[in-house]
């Protein structure tokens, strides 16, 4: 995807409904995860259209709750019948050809494309849109009534055990929701290339692939996450100027990339950040100076790498 592709995508001169142009930028990702040389490449190459979308094509971040193809509307479609759901937390496009390879390595059918995640792009967030109050409310079986998967006919758990020791119940449909990446990227202060060196290493290791052929023994599989992650190192835009933005930046998301229950009186051109469903989401690649130093690693926000998630198909076996 050149630059002059995502031009044409992002700011058509008849341009297509938020939806259709959506499902286009999926497709792109989807192609730019699996061609891309390195998670470097990844980002670079995604430099471009977060701009776009962060200031001439606003309006397509201001439909994305609605008009992305979501990744908790697409399993509630998809969960019938004798399947799986592994959702790795944090699981990013970065990490997409690395399950893809490795599948076809180990001589396994897989097909690969791009969802999304909610608004803002969190766990918790997800976790709403399947209708649990949080991830942790999944583990050892213990959905609830309003769980929207399967119907709530299911087994479910929520975990952060080795992958090969995580127990895979004899029942039809099974949902697990496994915290690996999440963990490391928030535990202690590591960028974003030590984090896709020790995922890699866990994601080509049979301890995973044990997990994956349980899971899809008599079940189709599919491996998905709740949102990505930003590599915040290598944000394109940092936020200096004394507008006021830094101010309002720093007092309200201090160093994160969304805030619950801010009612923002100031205006800024292009936008900062999007409002939608009780929450302000900072679009594009922007930091801003904070006590400490930003983060390294984010996510919540609105960026291409936060919001897009893997959708990894395997069949049964």
């Amino acid at each position: 995807m050149i630059n002059a592709e995502w031009t044409d995508l992002l700011l058509a001169a008849h341009p297509a409904s938020p939806a259709v142009t959506w499902h286009g930028v999926a497709q792109a990702l989807a192609q730019l995860a699996l061609g891309a040389s390195s998670p470097e490449e990844l980002h670079r190459m995604t430099v471009l259209p977060d701009r776009i979308l962060a200031e001439s094509a606003f309006d397509l971040w201001k439909a994305f709750p609605t008009a992305a193809p979501r990744t908790s509307a697409r399993l509630a479609q998809w969960c019938t019948g004798s399947k799986a759901v592994l959702i790795m937390d944090a699981l990013s496009l970065r990490e997409m050809k690395v399950i893809v390879e490795e599948a076809k390595r180990r001589e396994l059918a897989v097909s690969a494309e791009v969802t999304f995640s909610e608004a803002p792009s969190d766990t918790t967030a997800f976790a709403k849109a399947l209708g649990t109050p949080t991830r942790a409310s999944l583990a050892n079986n213990g959905k609830s009534g309003s769980f929207k998967l399967f119907g709530g006919r299911c087994s479910t758990d929520s975990t952060s055990v080795p992958f090969e020791d995580v127990p895979v119940p004899p029942v039809p449909s099974v949902v697990i929701w496994h915290s690996f990446v999440d963990d490391l990227i928030h535990a202690g202060n590591k960028t974003a290339a030590e984090v896709f060196k020790l995922t890699r290493q866990q994601l080509q290791d049979d301890g995973f692939w044990k997990l994956v052929d349980a899971l899809r023994t008599g079940r189709q599989l599919v491996i998905t996450s709740d949102h990505g992650y930003a590599d915040a190192a290598k944000f394109s835009t940092e936020i200096k100027e004394p507008s006021g933005a830094v101010d309002f930046l720093k007092a309200n998301f201090h160093g994160k990339r969304f805030a619950e229950n801010v009612s923002p009186q100031a205006r800024f051109l292009p936008p900062l950040f999007l409002v939608s469903n009780g929450f302000c989401m900072v679009t594009g690649q922007r930091k801003w100076p904070v006590q400490g130093g930003f983060p390294k690693i984010c996510h919540g926000g609105l960026s291409l790498l936060e919001v897009a998630s893997p959708w990894i198909e395997l069949p049964a076996k």
